[in-house]
């Protein structure tokens, strides 16, 4: 049964939809991310009471200063603490090219790891999970430059236009995201429409900003749906043309389950109420804290000016003249101990956020001196709960979409920047068009504890001895794991050369049983060396592709 063909988007159904999608989003998403942002630095609920309180408003918003001085914000201590947790480092990736093509899988794994590492994918891929845990859903679109290659860059939620009737958030219908553009650079990149960006911007400065959108920058709107790419700049379209990555290129981290909304929540949704109750808690104690102590008192009418000044400043440091009897002029008011209940409240209240959180205090770096029971010493190990474990395996998976998309970028757009009859573009562009899966490494991107690491790998090399000797497993990979988790990076000059260790056999020696793969060096094949990477010609060093609008390949 043949499809029938969809025509290309015209210009005012996409001004149509961006208009639908960015009110459908900044109505649901980007308000309660504003919302969720601010108390992130205040800590308490003033953030939303002054959100709309023109009366308090100051164009600028909450800023750290706002929250009082001995009020921790636990929650966003907790947010931050579980992101590091989870996001800590780069990925390692399992690659499988089929099972007689190990080597292609390790050019994928090494071109994907380079990347990650030299362009700090990483930190746009933290961002978007920051984002998820404070208002719900984190954003990152996947470009493709048509100079350095993949690209990877965090979309803000008031920059996003989606489909409203959005079903699946990893397939929607069509969607947009709002960037950024010197007047200049976009009357390079679009010299026939020059005029229209001569005269002053149209759109109204946006003031939840620490400043305002300088007069100098453009607002352009790029757009996808199955069938068309565009860059739109107001009602004008500047580009329009096939859309050549066949999807919306925007992949979304969504947050735990909201059935009542589009939307996902976050952290902030689930815990705000805890921390004002904290907030609140934390303020009582300050001020039990601060006036609950001996307070002096004297009566400035039995006083000269002198004697006054001193009292104001907190100085009396001599006998002060006074001007009737002593009896009623100064003294002292007893303090009142601390309640109780007012402590055990507040503990309390620190425990539901940490159980809604997932965090410890052991993650927090809390020192504890009380005696561990087995289990405690247990979940120590851990350093996590179950919602802890969840958050960096949907995390995980989210990166898995990334590099999947990564790849099928590379394949569809590389050709255009391959150096012709380049071998190690030849290869990598072969290694790549082999992939039949590929996916993160469980706790890869985890922080691990160096001793573990290091009894582990001990551990490891002491239970495969026997299959070593018995010439079943590769020794070399076991003792290079050795050293890495000792620190030692430069593993070469720990192992002997190839020709050293088969310099006996060639005079008649017995050599042993042969093991398995070879043992040449971390990077080669018995075969021969591997293609280097990445190639001169895609090398993800070049930039960080910051300045990319749209995909339009060669």
């Amino acid at each position: 049964m043949t499809k029938k063909q969809q025509k290309p988007t015209d210009g005012e159904t996409m001004q149509g939809r961006i208009r639908t999608g960015h009110r459908f989003v900044e109505r649901g998403l980007a308000e309660r991310d504003r919302i969720a942002c601010k108390r992130f630095l205040d800590g308490s609920e003033a953030a939303a009471y002054l959100l709309y309180d023109d009366d308090h408003w100051d164009g600028v918003g909450i800023l750290p200063e706002a929250q009082e001085v001995g009020n921790v914000n636990y929650l966003a201590i907790n947010i931050q603490t579980k992101v590091a947790s989870v996001a800590i480092g780069d990925p390692d990736f399992y690659v499988n090219c089929g099972e007689s093509d190990a080597e292609s899988a390790d050019i994928v794994k090494r071109f994907l790891r380079d990347l990650w590492k030299s362009r700090f994918w990483a930190r746009v891929c933290r961002k978007a999970l920051l984002k998820r845990s404070i208002s719900g859903m984190g954003i990152v679109a996947f470009l493709w430059h048509d100079e350095i290659g993949p690209v990877l860059e965090h979309v803000r939620a008031k920059d996003l236009a989606i489909d409203p009737n959005v079903v699946d958030w990893h397939h929607p219908k069509w969607g947009a995201r709002r960037i950024r553009m010197a007047r200049a650079d976009a009357e390079t990149r679009y010299p026939k429409y020059q005029e229209f960006f001569q005269g002053p911007s149209h759109d109204i400065p946006n003031l939840d900003e620490p400043a305002p959108m300088s007069r100098d920058n453009l607002e352009l709107w790029c757009y996808w749906d199955a069938t068309t790419e565009a860059v739109l700049y107001g009602q004008t379209v500047l580009e329009s043309g096939p859309n050549l990555y066949g999807c919306v290129p925007l992949l979304f981290l969504e947050g735990d389950i909201a059935p009542e909304s589009e939307f996902s929540l976050g952290d902030y949704d689930s815990a705000t109420q805890l921390q004002d109750m904290l907030a609140r808690l934390q303020s009582q104690i300050n001020n039990q804290a601060e006036n609950g102590g001996a307070i002096g008192w004297y009566n400035p009418a039995l006083l000269d000016d002198s004697s006054k000044d001193a009292f104001t400043q907190g100085r009396p440091q001599e006998f002060v003249a006074v001007t009737a009897g002593a009896e009623e002029t100064f003294g002292f008011i007893t303090g009142e101990p601390m309640a109780q209940s007012l402590m055990e409240a507040f503990r309390i209240a620190q425990q539901g956020l940490d159980s809604v959180t997932g965090v410890t205090e052991f993650q927090r770096g809390v020192l504890n001196q009380n005696v561990k029971f087995a289990t405690e010493a247990a979940l120590m190990a851990n350093q996590s709960g179950a919602r802890g474990n969840q958050a960096r395996i949907e995390y995980e998976q989210f990166l898995d979409s990334i590099a999947r998309a990564v790849v099928d970028m590379v394949v569809r757009f590389g050709p255009s920047m391959m150096v012709e009859q380049d071998p190690n573009d030849l290869g990598l562009m072969d290694a790549l068009q082999s992939v039949q899966d590929i996916c993160v490494l469980e706790s890869s991107t985890s922080y691990k504890d160096p001793a573990s690491e290091m009894q582990s790998s001990l551990q490891l090399l002491q239970a495969m001895m026997p299959f070593v000797q018995a010439g079943l497993v590769n020794a070399l990979p076991l003792l290079t794991d050795v050293f890495r988790a000792f620190g030692k990076r430069d593993v070469q000059k720990y192992l002997v050369a190839q020709g050293a260790q088969n310099g006996p056999a060639a005079q008649g020696a017995s050599p042993g049983p042969p093991a398995p793969g070879g043992m040449s060096p971390p990077g080669q094949s018995s075969s021969g060396p591997a293609p280097a990477l990445p190639p001169q010609s895609i090398n993800p060093a070049a930039t960080d592709g910051s300045d990319a609008v749209t995909a339009r390949a060669v």
